[in-house]
């Protein structure tokens, strides 16, 4: 095996071995049940390949979504090996020797005296929140050949340090309605500050029309489809008064917001909270950061550092046990915008790599887009988060988040920064203003922005005295159109949340399938233009006012430090 292989399965392990350790029930369940049948689709797949320019070094590469059940059928027997922990497929042939196959019929040889009850088809199915023990880590195990859902699943719930669980039942086996009242409380407390009352109370008459539940349910980015025991809960009372008042930009009483030193869950009495302090961004336009600082008990060498106020203080709200890894695991689980920071004296010069085509694709006014012209968009996509410090796609949190999370392994953001590059706008640089220290972190180009979101030039057929010389007609104005909406367009939106909801999930699932659907007749569901895709983020107002007010609310709160 490879060594780089070696180092790469040894941090591994010693990152499973923290998760062991901080792992909640549900979690653990749902590890178990990933090791019974391994996914084949859902599950980021990877091959290791000795890269061209040095048979010496070894390259780790992310497989399409599309072509993951036929790598893995290529890498049999101990080729391939997975991790239920990060739900990944690592395949190379240097792992060990394929499967041995029947010479009569074909079919994999057992191991002498190996059976495994998992395999048995009559052993009754794991139950969601089965209670179990600690957990060994496993040998790899062979994957079961069946489809998987291709939406991402939002982890439900979250290691609070707040004491959202005293104001549910604790007794008997908790309710639909329960488990809906739990996460629209810890939507409240996590991202918006909320306080609980102690204990919940259970008389409050929810009389909020169907008009309102409908609005509150998309205000917390939650999916209506799945919102039925939200009419019944006393949450749904509660939830409107609070997000009213931040509406309003009327401030919530000390018992409501810990965004207050007088509340008794003031965020001031966080663990983390005596080590933010703010940094900023260099450039012409200087930008606050909030950056954790943990001084000599960091475990790692970088620096967690959140790009708004809001998010700075919604990690304080996290468990205080959770580490800097264990933040940014959750961080990135989720689609939240941070940075690794590394002090600038520890980064090294690292070249970029084998660049992919830096050239926008060119169509003409008549072109209609098909499923082929997005196949080939997810394939360049692919091409560039091969690149090493393509990594930043996931630190941008959003929808470029999104577009290749499926792809790109948490380990390799989780590993920091990989220096210095060559190319200036590669680099995200910021500075202490106190110490005059700088950092640095990896950061995309503008062009693989676009590349990711999936940009064209095309020409608009407006006469004109211009030829093109390539297409040999006239008409030389054009237009961007993006398969998804660029970045700054989304970040801006009243759709962009903070972080990935279930409702923004429903969206980007209805949009693909609509491409999935495309003729060639049909460039209405081509890409569009950036105008276009600022109508369709544009969200609702009282988005927008909940967080900009929010933001204003914990900026102030940071300065009085």
């Amino acid at each position: 095996m490879p060594s780089v292989c070696i180092v790469f399965f040894a941090k591994r392990d010693a990152h499973n071995a923290r998760r062991l350790l901080t792992e909640t029930p549900l979690d653990r369940q749902a590890c178990l049940n990933r090791e019974r049948k391994p996914p084949t689709v859902s599950a980021k797949v990877f091959v290791w390949e000795p890269s061209e320019a040095n048979p010496n070094e070894w390259m780790r590469l992310p497989v399409r979504k599309a072509d993951r059940k036929q790598t893995l059928d290529m890498y049999s027997g101990k080729m391939a090996w997975y991790d239920s922990f990060t739900n990944e497929w690592d395949c190379c042939g240097e792992f060990g020797p394929p499967e041995a196959m029947d010479e009569d019929f074909g079919s994999p040889l057992p191991e002498a005296g190996h059976q495994d009850s998992l395999d048995d088809p009559t052993q009754e199915p794991l139950m969601p929140f089965q209670d179990v023990g600690p957990r060994l880590l496993t040998p790899p195990t062979q994957p079961e050949q069946t489809r998987d859902a291709e939406c991402y699943t939002i982890p439900r719930f979250v290691p609070l340090g707040r004491p959202v669980e005293a104001s549910l039942p604790t007794q008997g086996p908790s309710t639909e309605a329960d488990l809906w009242q739990q996460e629209v409380l810890e939507i409240l407390v996590v991202y918006y500050g909320y306080t609980p009352p102690l204990p919940l109370p259970a008389d409050i008459a929810p009389t909020i029309s169907l008009v309102d539940q409908k609005k509150m349910v998309r205000l917390l980015g939650l999916s209506w489809a799945h919102s039925e025991p939200f009419a019944s809960s006393s949450a749904t009372v509660l939830a409107k008064s609070y997000l009213d008042k931040i509406i309003t930009n009327v401030r919530p009483s000390d018992d409501q917001c810990d965004l207050n030193t007088s509340s008794r869950l003031s965020v001031a009495t966080s663990r983390r909270f005596p080590y933010l302090r703010v940094v900023s961004t260099l450039g012409p336009s200087p930008k606050p950061l909030y950056m954790f600082d943990f001084g000599d008990i960091s475990r790692v060498p970088w620096k967690l550092t959140m790009t708004s106020a809001s998010d700075a203080l919604m990690v304080c709200r996290l468990d205080a046990s959770l580490s800097e890894y264990e933040v940014a695991t959750y961080l990135l689980q989720r689609g939240i915008p941070f940075k690794t920071l590394l002090p600038a004296r520890l980064a090294q010069e690292t070249p970029m790599g084998p660049p992919p085509p830096c050239v926008l694709g060119a169509r003409l006014s008549v072109t209609k887009f098909s499923t082929k012209d997005y196949d080939s968009y997810s394939n360049l996509r692919t091409m560039i988060v091969q690149q090493p410090r393509s990594c930043a796609a996931l630190l941008c949190g959003g929808i470029i988040w999104r577009l290749c999370c499926d792809t790109i392994s948490y380990d390799t953001v989780l590993e920091g920064p990989t220096g210095w590059s060559t190319v200036p706008d590669a680099n995200f640089l910021a500075r202490d203003p106190k110490t005059n220290q700088d950092f640095v972190n990896d950061a995309l180009t503008d062009v693989k922005l676009s590349f990711t979101s999936g940009a064209y030039t095309c020409y608009t057929g407006i006469p004109t005295s211009h030829i093109h010389p390539l297409f040999k007609c006239k008409g030389n104005q054009t237009a961007i159109r993006f398969w998804h909406p660029p970045i700054a367009t989304f970040d801006a939106g009243g759709e962009n949340y903070g972080h990935w909801t279930p409702y923004r999930e429903d969206g980007f699932m209805r949009w693909l399938d609509k491409i999935n659907n495309l003729k060639h007749s049909e460039s209405s569901r081509g890409p569009l233009t950036t105008s276009k895709w600022r109508d369709l983020t544009r969200g609702m107002k009282e988005s927008q006012l909940i967080k900009e007010n929010l933001e204003s609310w914990s900026r102030e709160f940071i300065n009085l430090k």
